[in-house]
């Protein structure tokens, strides 16, 4: 009787803990797009032109702080990208990025260095709806538009027998329209491992008729992990390539209610 009474307990507690590891799984959702203070993403980036120019250069991005905007808690997230050999030319751009439970909206967007030698003043701009980046819970035929300023950078034209890469490069904030469209999922390969993918496509429409097209794949905790774009400017075609080559995700936190 000792014995079954035991088998029995045992039983009830292998069900219990069954219960509660399942339970405790469904708590943690996948996170598409995790964040926290000290976390870095690193992309290698190519881009090559119509006339066939190509270049390989390296994308930076980091969680390096909060502020509050208005009432939202924002993440400062900073992009340095590498360009060229052992001393590289580089470039600074910040976004104020805030996650609440409907997904991750940017709500300014900065450079905090005058690396364009222009003055602040003309760096920073807050984005009015607030652009909604990304949306939790996707699903099949899921699609969100946001119409504001976005930021482009314009070569200025160049002097006779300069070289375009000399070309003076300056920033312009011109009123556009972004559209987002959820594309399902997609399995891809990225730093040696399988990634189970969600695909989100988006179009950049200026009103100086300069489009911008992206596909993008966020990998569960982990984040952005490929991107493919095209970039349109008259009769100009860019296209870039980027992938992730290293990560680190801290302080990781949840989405959240506003």
């Amino acid at each position: 009787m000792k014995i079954k009474a035991a088998i029995a307990v045992t039983t009830l507690m292998i069900l219990i803990m069954t219960s509660l590891f399942i339970g405790c799984k469904a708590e943690i959702p996948e996170d598409y797009f995790p964040i926290g203070v000290g976390s870095h993403w690193e992309y290698l980036v190519y881009s090559v032109n119509q006339q066939g120019d190509s270049q390989i250069s390296k994308d930076i991005l980091m969680v390096t702080g909060k502020e509050m905007i208005d009432d939202l808690e924002c993440y400062k997230l900073d992009k340095f990208s590498l360009e060229g050999g052992i001393n590289p030319s580089w470039n600074h751009y910040r976004e104020y990025l805030a996650k609440t439970e409907e997904g991750i909206s940017c709500t300014k967007r900065a450079f905090p260095l005058p690396v364009l030698k222009q003055s602040m003043a003309e760096w920073e701009l807050r984005n009015s709806p607030a652009e909604p980046r990304f949306k939790t819970k996707l699903k099949e035929g899921d699609s969100w538009e946001w119409e504001g300023f976005v930021t482009l950078f314009v070569d200025k034209p160049k002097k006779k027998g300069q070289k375009p890469r000399n070309a003076r490069t300056v920033v312009k904030q011109i009123r556009g329209t972004i559209k987002y469209e959820y594309k399902g999922k997609e399995q891809i390969t990225v730093m040696n491992k399988k990634l189970n993918c969600i695909k989100i496509f988006s179009r950049v429409i200026s009103e100086d008729k300069q489009e911008i097209e992206r596909k993008l794949w966020y990998a569960p905790n982990i984040g952005l992990a490929r991107e493919e774009a095209v970039y349109y400017r008259g009769s100009e075609v860019t296209k870039s390539w980027l992938e992730l080559v290293d990560y680190n995700i801290t302080n990781r936190e949840l989405f959240k209610a506003k």
